[in-house]
């Protein structure tokens, strides 16, 4: 096995991940597999039948796959990235190259992309979803590994299977899904429940019409350029983007989001943006904070010596204009000393207002 591209926060997630595939591909052993897995997990293969809503059926499709194919499988990750969704809980995407032995002896390399999220709990790391996918449809009901690839050209799966497993997904994605058309001010295509529950809306009428139809409506009025600029480089269906931005919700706040979307072609023929977005606030927030209590005083909310060096090399390095103003409080140890270190705190912040 090899290792290429790999970008993680904690490799101890990207560890139990390769674990998990070893076991899985090259050791072919089921229950070292099955010990990765919450007894919860959601599991989505590459087979039409392959959809697996809690570790029992899991065992059963593992069991099967193994008896059908129970050489090793050697494998290649590559593209490995990982985000933390919240404490304790981490969402990776990586991209496998394997080589694929058919039952008629002739070798393949076969190409699959794989999503995951996995959750700590009691110094134990387990994975509770697993998605995998191809990019284009080659297997036949009953296949656990598209074999009839390499004598036969593709074929296309049917739409009716499509739909049902997009169904499934949109239903066990950690965020919301929504699509809009690649035309000025991205006309929406589609939004799901889980998207319409994070923005505080119950119908997808009621979305739909207050932003008028148009996704752009939806989004803060500082970030859309920054969207506008993003989409700008996908010209061709399947290239991807990653951006977080402000999405307005229905009492008018906003909450960040971490947006993964990729260009596509909608029932109708017309080129689409389909998106996953992920609510990341509390983890912006944090940031924020943590950066406040970096920069700024926390009695009188002015910047400290940090906070005011970070400006000042800011402000000459951006521009020709700028005054700093700076006050230095004589004697002030006799208002502490008379009237108490309470009451000199309170002028420091009059005086700061």
């Amino acid at each position: 096995m090899e290792r290429r591209d790999m970008m993680c926060e904690n490799c101890e997630i990207y560890s139990v991940l390769d674990e998990f595939f070893h076991h899985y591909f090259v050791e072919r052993d089921a229950e070292k597999t099955l010990s990765l897995l919450s007894d919860h997990l959601y599991s989505i293969g590459t087979g039409e039948g392959e959809v697996a809503l809690e570790k029992a059926a899991f065992r059963e499709l593992l069991y099967d796959e193994i008896a059908l194919l129970p050489g090793p499988l050697h494998y290649t990750i590559t593209n490995y990235n990982e985000k933390r969704r919240m404490e304790n809980c981490w969402d990776c995407f990586c991209n496998l190259e394997m080589q694929v032995k058919a039952p008629n002896g002739v070798e393949a390399l076969y190409f699959l992309r794989v999503t995951a999220g996995l959750h700590k709990e009691n110094d134990t790391i387990t994975i509770d979803t697993l998605h995998a996918s191809e990019s284009s449809s080659y297997q036949e009901e009953g296949e656990y590994l598209p074999m009839r690839f390499i004598s036969e050209g593709p074929k296309v799966i049917n739409w009716e299977t499509q739909h049902e497993l997009m169904e499934i997904i949109s239903q066990i994605m950690p965020g919301g899904i929504i699509g809009g058309y690649v035309e000025k001010d991205f006309p929406l295509y589609v939004a799901n429940d889980r998207l319409l529950q994070m923005v505080g809306y119950e119908r997808y009428q009621a979305f739909e019409a207050d932003i008028h139809g148009y996704i752009i409506n939806c989004i803060h009025p500082e970030d859309r350029e920054l969207i506008s600029r993003a989409l700008q480089h996908l010209p061709a269906p399947g290239d991807q983007y990653e951006i977080e931005y402000r999405m307005r919700k229905q009492d008018g706040t906003y909450l960040w989001v971490h947006d993964i979307g990729r260009r596509t072609v909608s029932s109708d023929g017309r080129d689409a943006i389909i998106s996953v977005l992920i609510d990341i606030s509390q983890q912006v927030n944090t940031q924020t904070h943590l950066l406040q209590e970096a920069s700024n005083d926390p009695l009188t909310g002015v910047y400290n010596r940090k906070g005011g060096k970070e400006r000042i090399t800011h402000a000459v390095q951006t521009t020709s204009d700028y005054v700093f103003f700076m006050v230095d409080l004589d004697n002030f140890k006799q208002v502490n000393d008379i009237y108490g270190h309470e009451q000199g705190d309170r002028v420091l912040c009059y005086i700061a207002e």
